[in-house]
């Protein structure tokens, strides 16, 4: 019962600067460039931004991205072999808060950010906390639901688990 493994990179992020499947750039690529000894990729231009500075892709960047989204995943992962759920069970997936709602669905699932379950259907559904508690707050029937649910909630520590620290060090890399 596991997660599909973490995809390669998009072309376009792999074109741009030659990242490898353990996320470092090839500093051989001519679109590497280092930035006060830091391996850096230009995504913007000075010219094309707003502020005559670049924006800078890092490796340290990339290393950030790297820990979240095995963060990411591995608990996925986790969560559903406590469930006892297969991935491809799945039938829809829920993204929520500002960072489910503005990412890519499609490049989040191509890196591993999230599950790559081909037959689930993505939602971003924006603020599910606050949207929650408006229900809360004006129709009983979901207090009702929210006071059962509540009794059959129960905490789970992942990271004492070795089950998600095999997760979060497969997800590390990119392929």
């Amino acid at each position: 019962m596991r997660l599909p493994a973490p995809s390669t990179l998009l072309p376009s992020c792999s074109n741009r600067g030659g990242i490898n499947d353990r996320g470092h750039l090839d500093r051989n690529r001519s679109e590497v460039l280092l930035k006060d000894g830091v391996p850096a990729v230009a995504l913007a231009m000075g010219e094309q931004t707003v502020h005559g500075d670049p924006v800078l892709l890092t490796q340290a960047d990339i290393s950030q991205i790297q820990l979240a989204k095995s963060a990411i995943y591995a608990a996925a992962d986790s969560l559903m072999r406590e469930a006892g759920v297969q991935a491809n069970e799945l039938d829809e997936i829920l993204l929520a808060g500002s960072f489910g709602s503005h990412i890519d669905v499609v490049s989040a699932r191509r890196i591993g950010l999230v599950p790559d379950c081909e037959k689930a259907v993505y939602k971003q559904i924006g603020n599910a906390a606050g949207t929650g508690a408006r229900h809360l707050l004006n129709d009983h029937a979901y207090r009702e639901r929210a006071a059962i649910l509540s009794t059959k909630a129960r905490y789970l520590e992942l990271s004492n688990k070795p089950t998600f620290k095999t997760a979060f060090a497969k997800a590390l890399r990119f392929v």
